[in-house]
């Protein structure tokens, strides 16, 4: 496995044990480099050479009895691709994580259920709500229907942030999703447009402000949904391992 040279996450469960193993082709790279920003071309910051196995993202048997992965970051301090700017403190992973929390033992019946219930429910309102109202309920909602709304979107929360239409009328049964599904792009703007100004647009060529479930059968991949929650707890005083930078690059033409 430690030869296979594309990126991906292999796991392993038999009666007694379970791992997990990330292969593929990892480059060392020097110190200083920020993937997400351009690199001098000059060779000082060329690749080491990679990875050795031992070096990869691995568990065996984890203290925590579960291995949990949806696409997330394979392990703390661990890269993601070059192009991908969605990593944070928010990841659809954590539905399931949080699913699956619920039974302290389980069958095979109960994980399945936690998949189930993680694939429909909504990131933002489970994961990214809880930030938003504690910086909102700072003050006064500005109008009475403000406040109707965001406690609408509270009791979505505490019901499940379930987007399941269970009498097939073609709508959301929650009045919470059409509420957050309107609202959402006007929330990361407030959030991060202050921070960002005219960079805001440029960061919504690179990544969707919401990775919104489709007929496809996948969302909330990549979104702002990290960005907006990390800063609205920043916001609310909550300290950080890793706080947000801010970097500029010049390119001389």
């Amino acid at each position: 496995m430690a030869q296979i040279e594309f990126t991906f996450n292999w796991f392993y469960a038999d009666d007694h044990d379970i791992a997990m193993f990330s292969s593929g082709r990892l480059p060392k790279r020097p110190r200083g480099i920020d993937s997400g920003l351009p690199t001098v071309g000059t060779g000082r910051y060329e690749w080491r050479g990679f990875l050795s196995p031992a070096q990869h993202a691995q568990v065996i048997n984890p203290p925590s009895g579960a291995i949990v992965n949806w696409n997330n970051k394979s392990a703390r301090d661990f890269g993601a691709a070059d192009n991908n700017w969605g990593r944070g403190s928010i990841h659809r992973s954590l539905l399931l994580q949080h699913a699956l929390d619920r039974n302290s033992t389980h069958t095979l019946d109960s994980v399945v259920a936690a998949m189930n219930r993680a694939a429909t429910q909504d990131l933002r309102v489970m994961e990214v709500l809880p930030a938003l109202a504690a910086v909102l309920d700072t003050g006064p909602a500005p109008t009475p229907r403000a406040a109707q709304m965001l406690q609408l979107l509270k009791d979505w929360r505490a019901a499940g942030g379930s987007r399941l239409d269970r009498d097939l009328d073609g709508k959301i049964d929650d009045p919470g999703a059409a509420i957050l599904d309107q609202a959402w792009p006007n929330i990361t703007d407030a959030v991060m447009g202050p921070v960002l100004g005219e960079q805001l647009a440029q960061l919504a060529s690179l990544m969707t402000r919401d990775n919104a479930p489709s007929s496809q059968g996948s969302a909330y991949l990549d979104g702002w949904y990290g960005y907006v929650d990390k800063d609205l707890r920043t916001i609310a005083g909550q300290r950080w391992r890793a706080r947000f930078t801010r970097s500029s690059v010049a390119v001389a033409t």
